[in-house]
């Protein structure tokens, strides 16, 4: 009679990897594995479950839910030997955050200010990097956005102001606006 009685012992991965903890590519998946061969041990079966909901057998890849998720597994074989349970807390972003900006006005005269004001909607990872490229040559990048800008134009022209944001995950929205000056009469 042989017994049983070494717990088998589950691991996981993702790929691809996270950004700042944050994994924001949509085809990141979970692949739980065997840390050791068991050579003559019973079947092994890895259980899992996401934040408290159902107990689950893990038969193929598994797909990250949006947010901040508490993940639970182990494994246990057909002796009833079981590995203690794992925690894990996965953090996956997929959405790019909503740039929202505000202009003064986008028809000036020279020497004119042009005010531009930048938000961002509710993002599960938070915004972390702003950038203003005005088109003249004046740059701007931040963290945690000033909510004005002020930007004064010298010269007469057609100018392209574009607008950015990244949150922490890596997601990046853009925008751009013409702005119109005209020489000082």
């Amino acid at each position: 009679i042989k017994l049983d009685r070494r717990s088998p012992d589950a691991g996981m991965r993702i790929n691809p990897g996270p950004v700042n903890g944050w994994y924001n590519d949509p085809s990141s998946m979970i692949e739980f594995y065997l840390n050791s061969e068991r050579d003559g041990s019973s079947p092994v079966q890895i259980r899992y479950q996401w934040n408290d909901g159902e107990v689950r057998t893990y038969r193929d890849p598994v797909h990250i839910p949006e947010g901040t998720n508490v993940l639970k597994f182990y494994s246990v074989d057909a002796a009833g030997n079981q590995q203690p349970f794992r925690t894990e807390t996965i953090k996956r972003d997929t959405v790019v955050p909503d740039l929202h900006y505000k202009f003064s006005s986008t028809n000036l005269t020279a020497g004119d200010t042009l005010t531009v004001s930048l938000s961002e909607t509710t993002d599960e990872s938070k915004a972390l990097y702003y950038s203003i490229d005005f088109g003249d040559g004046t740059n701007h990048s931040f963290n945690n956005y000033p909510s004005v800008f002020d930007h004064v134009y010298q010269t007469a022209g057609t100018y392209s102001v574009r607008m950015a944001v990244k949150d922490a995950a890596g997601n990046t929205a853009t925008a751009e606006t013409m702005i119109t000056v005209k020489d000082k009469s």
